[in-house]
């Protein structure tokens, strides 16, 4: 090195500014803005499990949403206002959240097939619309805790059209599950159906521990279940022109 340059000292490098030292802190730690949202998602379906609001979540993601937007003017000139703008973002997606499991977990028709399904099975005749394709049940181990023997069955999920009343017919919504002793021949996705079976609503645990059946089948929106103890109970009227798209789903699932 020459003489002349040891004369010279190294310059230090100016000093980060504020808004350098949060670039470089915000880069290190990890970003992850859908955590939060999935965390209020979650809370929101849980408060309305737990302590439904009904409408009133409506009012409360209103407010937040215009709190929301307020919050996010005021935000651009000062963080305390930006803090404010995110907290109001959060609640209205808890109430949004609530409000959709409002609706698929206590909004139903009022002529829905589980409003006349009692806990006692009673014979019904339903015109429905197979949903899917039928699918097949293997019989159940023999065990000694089953005295009497279970053969196969068949489970098709049904969009129910109409419910016989007396000599005629009333309209009737809902969707329900047909279970079929034997095996059910003939029927595909979008084949409208007559059908004669027992309606029961789905029962409930009897014993700690047990599975819930009512709460598996209400979440999947089916507040009633049929059975039948022959496919001799079934009758196919024929494929609806509204449902040739279930028909052909259902015949690309028995392809693939």
């Amino acid at each position: 090195m020459p003489a002349w340059l040891s004369n010279f000292e190294p310059a230090e490098p100016p000093p980060a500014s504020e808004f350098q030292r949060r670039r470089l802190a915000a880069e290190q730690s990890p970003y992850q803005p859908l955590a939060p949202i999935a965390v209020a998602v979650v809370l929101g379906m849980a408060l309305d499990r737990w302590r439904p609001l009904g409408a009133g979540w409506w009012a409360v993601a209103s407010v937040a949403i215009a709190l929301w937007l307020c919050g996010g003017r005021l935000g651009r000139r000062r963080r305390p206002w930006s803090l404010v703008a995110n907290g109001c973002l959060l609640l209205a997606v808890l109430a949004v959240a609530a409000l959709w499991h409002h609706a698929c977990w206590r909004l139903f028709d009022a002529d829905d097939l589980g409003r006349f399904a009692t806990r006692r099975a009673e014979p019904v005749c339903v015109e429905a619309v197979a949903v899917d394709t039928p699918r097949r049940r293997a019989s159940p181990r023999p065990s000694p805790l089953r005295a009497i023997p279970q053969g196969e069955k068949t489970v098709v999920r049904l969009r129910i059209v109409r419910l016989r009343d007396g000599a005629g017919w009333r309209t009737a919504s809902g969707h329900t599950q047909l279970v079929v002793d034997g095996h059910l021949l003939g029927v595909h996705a979008g084949d409208r159906l007559r059908v004669f079976a027992q309606l029961r609503a789905p029962g409930e645990p009897r014993n700690p521990g047990e599975f819930d059946y009512a709460a598996d089948a209400r979440a999947d929106r089916r507040l009633a279940l049929l059975r039948c103890e022959s496919p001799d109970c079934v009758e196919r009227l024929g494929a609806g022109p509204t449902d040739a798209h279930a028909g052909a789903t259902g015949l690309l699932t028995r392809i693939v």
